[in-house]
């Protein structure tokens, strides 16, 4: 797949976002419009026949919705990656959720504000993550991390807080692992996954209805618990403050600028991590485009806290992962089953 183009179809019953993501698809370069459909039954019909190497579903659509076409679309072709469209109606936003959470590959949101070129951008980093998976072409929209020298610390303290960096196939990766973790915990959890503004408390419900621990969507001022998982909440920042009230600290959202592309980003959190509490962080980058946590990481190393990495073989897109362990800061790197068990070991 190195020099071939994607191929991608589009599955819409509204005219209008139909046209506004076929012109998307087709204004970016490595990719090719291979075709149309106004439902999940005409869209099957057309797929047996045009073998596309990208679907992107909508939703909500009458007679068959997209949930039903992906699973149909999975079990009859399996190669082919679907990237839901959704809109930001609660019931979309539960739907996408649980799709990302299974065979899904990604998903975007509607420009219900006629952000048009958000679409543009947004469809870009997904079908350059879809192009990397395959052994397509590399990433340029994300710049390179310098390697520095990190002057690491022998960690003699025990974690008191877990971070988790997580992007491109997060949702799906996190189902797996998240229900592994015991209900005692001895650490709070956050994570930073990439994700827009109302779909990660849906996220996290989904995932806390599956779990042991406690899984909820960040709120400002929030002590941390041990035993708990708290989700930065889409399109804010979040970061963590020491507290006179918890030794675990306090949650504390912001609505700064993004990082690197993102926000909520992974580098953001990790460098309040690291003054707040230098040398007792534990952090896992899984898998994601780009290079976001890297940064941060190098701050957390410093100061003597831990890193583990997804192994690239399990990931779906071993960007993050894979940038943090060019810049030398993960001490450890394993296949995403390994993950809980790996840091249960340093708790």
């Amino acid at each position: 797949m190195a020099s071939s183009v994607l191929r991608v179809f589009v599955v819409d019953d509204s005219s209008l976002y139909r046209k506004i993501i076929c012109d998307a698809v087709s204004s970016i370069d490595g990719v090719r419009l291979s075709g149309f459909a106004r439902d999940g039954r005409e869209a099957l019909e057309k797929i047996a026949v045009l073998q596309p190497d990208v679907v992107t579903l909508d939703v909500e659509m009458p007679e068959m919705n997209g949930i039903e076409t992906l699973a149909i679309i999975n079990e009859r072709w399996p190669n082919i990656r679907v990237v839901m469209v959704s809109s930001t109606s609660e019931f979309s936003v539960k739907q996408t959720i649980l799709a990302v959470e299974g065979c899904a590959f990604s998903f975007i949101t509607k420009p219900e504000n006629g952000d048009i070129a958000r679409i543009n951008r947004e469809l870009a980093t997904v079908f350059e993550a879809i192009s990397a998976e395959r052994g397509g072409y590399v990433a340029t929209s994300v710049q390179p991390v310098r390697t520095v020298q990190t002057k690491t610390v022998e960690v003699t303290r025990t974690p008191l807080v877990c971070v988790i960096g997580i992007s491109t196939g997060g949702p799906n990766a996190l189902v797996r692992i998240i229900p592994t973790l015991p209900a005692n915990l001895k650490v709070p959890v956050c994570i930073v996954q990439h994700m827009p503004a109302g779909f990660t408390k849906a996220l996290a419900d989904s995932l806390c209805g599956r779990s042991s621990v406690v899984v909820k969507e960040a709120i400002h001022g929030e002590l941390l618990k041990p035993g708990c998982v708290y989700i930065a909440m889409g399109g804010k920042q979040m970061r963590l403050a020491p507290s006179t009230e918890s030794p675990f600290g306090k949650i504390e959202i912001t609505d700064d600028a993004p990082e690197n592309f993102c926000k909520p980003s992974v580098d953001y959190l990790l460098r309040s991590c690291s003054l707040a509490f230098p040398g007792r962080v534990i952090t896992i980058i899984m898998t994601g485009m780009g290079s976001d946590g890297t940064r941060g990481l190098q701050l957390v190393k410093r100061h003597g806290g831990t890193a583990i990495g997804q192994d690239e073989k399990s990931c779906t897109v071993y960007g993050m992962p894979g940038s943090a362990m060019r810049a030398g800061v993960i001490d450890v790197e394993v296949p995403l089953d390994e993950i809980v068990p790996t840091l249960l070991k340093y708790l």
